[in-house]
C-alpha cells in the first residue's frame, strides 16, 4: 500500500513537471512571455498539481512514521476475525511473565493493558531494554490458540534522561 502511494505520487509529480516544461516551452515559443508576465497570470494547473502532490507526500510520510497499535482488550474484542491478521499489539510486559530460553532463542511473555492480557512468543534475542513492567509494541499475528506470535519487538522507554551515578 505504501509503495503504491509512493509510485502514484511520483507519477503525479513527473506528470506535473512534464506539463510545466512543455507548457513553459510552448508559452515561450508561441507567446514570448516574460517571467514577470508569467507570475502575473497567477497559479497554473501544474503548480496546483505539484503543490497537491507535495502535500500528499508530506502527509503520507507523517502517517507512515506514526506507530499505531491495538491493545490487548481491543484485540480480544475482535474475536476470531483477528486470527491470522498481521498487526501491532501494544501494552505492558506483565511482571513475572518473561521466560527466556537461550538455547532455543524463544522468548515468552504476556502483554497487558490493565483489563486484558495476551500471551506472546518471539523467536530471537530480546531487545536490550526489554524488561518486565516496561511498555512494548510487538508486530505479528494472533494464532487460533490465542498466542500472539511476534516477528519484532519495539520497546517503549522513558524519554527522561538520567545520567549515570558518579563514582
Amino acid at each position: 500500500m505504501k509503495r503504491i502511494r509512493l509510485v502514484l505520487a511520483a507519477v503525479i509529480v513527473a506528470g506535473a513537471l512534464i506539463y510545466l516544461i512543455v507548457g513553459g516551452i510552448r508559452g515561450a515559443i508561441v507567446y514570448y512571455t516574460t517571467p514577470s508576465e508569467l507570475l502575473a497570470q497567477g497559479p497554473s494547473a501544474a503548480a496546483v498539481i505539484v503543490a497537491g502532490a507535495l502535500i500528499y507526500l508530506i502527509v503520507g510520510g507523517i502517517r507512515g512514521a506514526i506507530v499505531y497499535y491495538t491493545t490487548p482488550s481491543e484485540l480480544l474484542a475482535q474475536g476470531p476475525s483477528a486470527i491470522g491478521r498481521t498487526m501491532r499489539l501494544g501494552g505492558q510486559v506483565m511482571p513475572g511473565s518473561r521466560r527466556w530460553n537461550a538455547g532455543t532463542l524463544d522468548l515468552r511473555f504476556t502483554l497487558g493493558d490493565g483489563n486484558a492480557t495476551v500471551p506472546v512468543i518471539h523467536h530471537g534475542a530480546p531487545p536490550d531494554l526489554f524488561t518486565e513492567g516496561q511498555g512494548a509494541v510487538v508486530e505479528g499475528t494472533l494464532g487460533a490458540d490465542g498466542i500472539f506470535t511476534a516477528r519484532s519487538i519495539i520497546v517503549k522507554h522513558s524519554e527522561e534522561y538520567r545520567p549515570p551515578p558518579s563514582p
